[in-house]
């Protein structure tokens, strides 16, 4: 059964400084109001989550200071960057075409990231500083896990870098207010939130996995009011657990609605006993994120290793998920993680062709 189209949201964007009533067309027509104080707002309506994180891009791109970003029932953030507004003629193309000026912005599905929590210990140290490294590596996208709780840091780090978040973690499944992490998301412009863990005691039993889905399926509908996506990411015992003849993710998916999402961990589901690729054949499209990891398959993650030096058979995972959003994770490293990150975005960017 297909859901009415989901109304646009009203948004207000303010940036510092005042700036030229002309720009007002780049942001698809957005009224743009000088305030009092010395800066400008940004108001009109915007389709969906993906829509606003285009305006977000054009603020980054323009060189404003964002200052806060409110929908018209909730305030999502309130933020200063370090950013220095610059004068429109600076950008080069006022008097292009409009077409031609969007032609920078993106257009497309990210096909490599990487989760945070590869990197939680420089996150918590600084934040800021860990997505810059991530973007000097030369990494365009994260995915961020608990987003909820820092989403001004985010906004900011990813307006400094230019880095943006299609899909992000978040405990949805526990949270007694999970509009509130779907409002997070939709603040910084993300297309799927995924839960990324439920304890291998609430995949016991048929009945758990049904009741698990049935959850899953009320979520997603409250995702897709807001425009996102929403999902889930195993482990090893969602494939390692039998109920029956299938194992739990296959019993799993057998009861979620069409519009849920899934993300493998294609590492864990290689020590949960699967054939991957075959597991990821089997789920098509359904698939839209694989976290890309290696190691050992004992489970043992002190023992993993950038892609396609360990056990795991990337090339064959990654050929049975072509169109699946490629996310790059550690459990854990033996050595510097930023620099097992970028060997494996290395390893992908020669061999995932």
């Amino acid at each position: 059964m297909s859901r009415p189209p989901v109304p646009p949201v009203r948004y207000e964007l303010r940036v510092e400084g005042h700036l030229d009533e002309h720009w007002s067309a780049w942001f698809d027509g957005m009224a743009l109001v000088h305030e009092d104080d010395g800066t400008t707002s940004l108001r009109g309506s915007v389709a969906d989550q993906a829509a606003l994180h285009g305006h977000l891009a054009r603020v980054r791109d323009l060189g404003a200071t964002l200052i806060s970003v409110k929908s018209s029932t909730v305030r999502i953030s309130s933020l200063r960057s370090t950013a220095v507004l610059s004068e429109p003629a600076a950008t080069g193309w006022p008097g292009r075409g409009r077409a031609e000026r969007r032609s920078s912005m993106p257009t497309t599905t990210p096909t490599t990231s990487v989760q945070l929590y590869s990197v939680r210990e420089a996150v918590a140290d600084d934040l800021d500083g860990a997505v810059a490294r991530l973007a000097e590596i030369g990494l365009k996208h994260v995915e961020p896990y608990a987003f909820h709780e820092r989403t001004d840091d985010y906004l900011r780090a990813f307006a400094a870098t230019g880095v943006t978040a299609p899909s992000g973690h978040a405990p949805v499944l526990a949270a007694e207010t999970p509009e509130a992490i779907l409002d997070a998301a939709v603040a910084l412009g993300m297309a799927t939130v995924i839960d990324p863990f439920l304890p291998a005691e609430g995949w016991q039993t048929a009945d758990q996995v049904a009741r698990l889905a049935e959850r899953v399926n009320g979520l997603a509908e409250l995702a897709a009011e807001r425009g996102l996506e929403f999902g889930y990411h195993n482990h090893a015992w969602e494939l390692g657990t039998r109920l029956g003849e299938q194992h739990a993710l296959e019993v799993f998916v057998e009861h979620l609605a069409p519009d849920v999402v899934l993300e493998v961990d294609t590492y864990w589901a290689a020590v949960g006993g699967a054939d991957v690729p075959a597991l990821l054949a089997a789920l098509g499209d359904r698939v839209r994120l694989i976290h890309v990891k290696d190691g050992t398959l004992d489970g043992d993650v002190d023992r993993q290793q950038p892609a396609g030096s360990g056990e795991v058979d990337v090339p064959a995972i990654l050929a049975a998920a072509p169109g699946a959003t490629r996310v790059i994770e550690f459990d854990a490293y033996g050595g510097d993680v930023f620099e097992g990150i970028a060997q494996s975005l290395a390893w992908l960017s020669e061999h995932d062709r």
